[in-house]
């Protein structure tokens, strides 16, 4: 209970949090913000909680409570999308680095047969310590894991409502030489498979005729073996079904191509 004009100071620290009496000034702010359970209304509000410091470098956020009672952080579940960048590293076989670079951070996880691990993480370039580095947890534990860290890279059906990403048409890598007449290869995905389309752009009607010498596929990322090299597909056939199946996992979980 607050009796008369107590003000109680909230610290945070990790895992630990610990209260303390008097008032507590200090600067900063801190990208996620404070709520506090409304006891009545069973809600959360932002009323009553003032003098909010928090100091990165040694993750302490420090706040005064009017009223002593529940509180939590929220943060923005989509401050990581876009993607500004991404990267599939091979470092042996059935080994993977993925790298995804955001506005903020940049998260290096890598991939071994049926098992994934946060192998580094940047925030504004800087190198941070987080306590899943070095745990191996299965693509599923992973998932769940990297959430509840704050570091949620894993859209829902309803991200795109809240996303803005940059209409794409085609890029050109070589922008001070284009190309002139380019041979675009059109695919179509449908969300039960992926295939190459016959038509090309200048065909007057359209058809979803299969291409000639490619097949169907269950995403875009297995349609790469239709233009992939000999030597990529037999690095693709000496990988083990588990590993296969955890990159193709991450790579549908994070959907890169599309929130890139």
């Amino acid at each position: 209970m607050c009796r008369g004009s107590e003000v109680y100071d909230v610290v945070a620290e990790e895992e630990e949090v610990w209260l303390e009496r008097g008032l507590r000034s200090g600067k900063g702010g801190s990208r996620k913000s404070g709520s506090e359970l409304h006891s009545k209304g069973k809600h959360w509000k932002t009323d009553g909680i003032s003098n909010v410091s928090y100091k990165s470098e040694d993750r302490l956020i420090t706040f005064s409570l009017e009223t002593l009672g529940p509180v939590t952080l929220i943060q923005d579940a989509h401050v990581n999308m876009p993607y500004q960048s991404w990267e599939l590293r091979p470092l042996d076989v059935n080994k993977v680095l993925l790298t995804v670079t955001t506005v903020l951070t940049e998260i290096q996880i890598q991939i071994k047969e049926n098992l994934c691990m946060l192998a580094s993480i940047k925030l504004n370039d800087k190198k941070h310590s987080s306590i899943l580095e070095e745990k191996w947890m299965t693509p599923v534990s992973f998932i769940i894991a990297l959430k509840e860290a704050g570091l949620n890279i894993f859209p829902t059906g309803h991200s795109h409502f809240y996303v803005v990403i940059n209409y794409k048409v085609r890029e050109h890598l070589p922008k001070e030489e284009p190309i002139q007449k380019p041979n675009w290869t059109l695919l179509m995905f449908s969300g039960d498979r992926a295939q190459s389309l016959k038509i090309n752009e200048s065909s007057d009607a359209f058809s979803e005729a299969l291409k000639e010498e490619t097949e169907f596929h269950s995403t875009l990322y297995h349609m790469v073996k239709d233009f992939a090299s000999k030597e990529a597909m037999k690095k693709v056939r000496c990988s083990s079904c588990q590993f296969v199946d955890s990159v193709c996992h991450m790579l549908l979980s994070t959907r890169l191509l599309s929130y890139s």
